[in-house]
């Protein structure tokens, strides 16, 4: 199982946790770590939001249907490191029901990266610092994404990276008042405890805070993830509209 296997790893240093192992120097051998902060997709437990026009079932099936698409949308082995941070790992336990997720799960993960790592615990602030203070150990410059961000892509990914020669901090912001995509070259302090997670003023107060530590600051176009029925809607708008005609014989 996924989570006998992560132990199992965990103890010959091949799944880097964040406090159980450390990252190895064969998994981060560039200069950039992109790194997908995601959640097991646990019926009941994952877009919540969408539960009511969706139900259970489907809003974990549009889970799902996001991970998929953002994957090979962030996967360049060429230019970067993807690693994979995984929340709700317990939900795995849940006897031959946790086990089918854990099969999905490898099915669709294992072709873009193996590299998985499991989320501290702690607000969102505190964990995308972890994942930045893990990632400056082995790279230069990171890039934090969830799994939800349908719209970053590899060549938003890029900019980022590009960003991060002349400013401190970039940030792809959301029109809901958050932000999508964070890249840093090292931790940004306060990010656990100045702002205000969950609200409309998410972007707003990492922007003020990025200007107290005296950092500077890379905003990139305008983004969205997943969180409401309409968002869904636009994701699958948007997905339709990039599907290839399928040729004729």
């Amino acid at each position: 199982m996924f989570q006998g296997k992560l132990k199992e790893k965990l103890k010959v240093g091949i799944i880097p946790a964040i406090s159980s192992a450390k990252l190895n120097a064969h998994m981060f051998t560039k200069e950039v770590g992109v790194h997908l902060m995601t959640k097991v997709p646990f019926p009941g437990k994952v877009k919540t939001r969408l539960i009511p026009e969706l139900g259970i079932a489907g809003a974990t099936e549009a889970y799902w249907k996001m991970l998929s698409w953002v994957l090979p949308r962030i996967h360049d082995p060429e230019s970067w490191n993807l690693q994979v941070w995984f929340a709700n790992l317990s939900y795995l336990k849940v006897g031959p029901f946790g086990q089918d997720i854990e099969r999905r799960i490898q099915g669709l993960f294992e072709p873009f990266s193996t590299n998985y790592a499991v989320q501290p615990n702690g607000n969102l602030g505190h964990r995308l610092n972890e994942v930045l203070k893990k990632s400056k150990n082995r790279c230069v410059k990171s890039i934090v994404l969830g799994g939800d961000s349908v719209s970053i892509d590899q060549s938003l990914i890029k900019r980022a990276v590009n960003a991060l020669d002349v400013s401190d901090v970039i940030v792809s912001p959301t029109e809901d008042g958050g932000f999508c995509l964070l890249g840093a070259k090292k931790p940004i302090r306060g990010l656990d405890k100045h702002i205000q997670w969950g609200s409309s003023s998410v972007h707003k107060d990492l922007i003020s805070l990025c200007k107290d530590e005296g950092l500077s600051v890379t905003q990139l176009d305008k983004g969205f993830d997943v969180d409401t029925y309409p968002d869904w809607l636009r994701f699958l708008k948007i997905v339709d509209e990039q599907k290839q005609p399928e040729s004729s014989i």
